[in-house]
């Protein structure tokens, strides 16, 4: 509304996703949207936002609602379903918002990376990467440093991420955290980039703490976010009065 309020309402099927489903919304994906929204606020629109690993596009279509620029990306085996989704499954973006998301298949691991500023026709390079959920025991954690390393330098951008070790299988969340940690660990020591971590709980995002978990943790925790700050990378526009608007967050159960 006029006054920067914004409701974000999330109906979802547990039966139907599963607890441990990649077809619903994660809670990274919000405390990343909750976490931009605060920062940037009105400077976010204009702004060209990059998503990796996009799966349910909850947190670029937001972005986009909010006046970004954005393109959500994922794997090209997959980005059909994610363009899908957002035709689907978001209601309430209007036109103007819809001619801001763009979508396009990239596969990590850095070889298109340069391609990608105008395949997500964007009128100039990137101004942030952002993604959720992205660093999973099995999954190409060196295909992503690869090409988060190539994005950041090819556009002289930062990157937020939303990071959190899963509860299951035991045998891979006792590694998960390691995973994520020795991640971030190797844009400090291979590259000597400045890394901000910052630890994220409900309360800090305004947002109902719920757990989501099957073993009844809540659903926030071990939920980091991370800023990756090459040198010379351009300062991001922050908003003059942090905070300013809000972000309203429900989630309900469909009937």
């Amino acid at each position: 509304d006029g006054g920067g309020s914004w409701r974000l309402v999330l109906s979802e099927d547990t039966a139907a996703t599963g607890a441990w489903s990649g077809n619903k919304v994660w809670p990274g994906a919000l405390a990343l949207l909750g976490h931009l929204h605060e920062t940037f606020g009105r400077t976010l629109v204009g702004f060209r936002i990059l998503e990796l690993g996009a799966g349910l596009p909850l947190l670029s279509a937001s972005l986009a609602a909010l006046g970004a620029e954005v393109c959500a990306t994922d794997h090209p085996d997959v980005i059909d379903q994610v363009q899908a989704a957002a035709d689907g499954l978001i209601e309430g973006l209007t036109s103007l918002a819809k001619a801001r998301l763009q979508f396009a298949g990239y596969a990590w691991g850095g070889a298109f990376s340069h391609l990608l500023p105008d395949r997500c026709k964007f009128s100039g390079p990137i101004d942030l990467v952002v993604g959720a959920d992205l660093v999973y025991d099995g999954f190409p954690v060196d295909a992503l440093y690869e090409s988060l390393s190539n994005l950041l330098e090819q556009n002289g951008c930062s990157a937020t991420l939303a990071l959190q070790p899963r509860q299951f299988p035991m045998t891979a969340a006792l590694r998960e955290p390691r995973l994520i940690a020795g991640f971030l660990k190797r844009f400090l020591q291979e590259r000597t980039w400045e890394v901000k971590t910052k630890s994220v709980g409900a309360q800090d995002l305004g947002i109902p703490e719920q757990s989501l978990l099957p073993d009844g943790e809540p659903a926030w925790k071990g939920l980091t976010l991370a800023t990756i700050i090459p040198p010379g990378s351009r300062d991001p526009p922050l908003q003059s009065t942090p905070g300013e608007g809000t972000l309203r967050y429900q989630r309900e159960a469909l009937p």
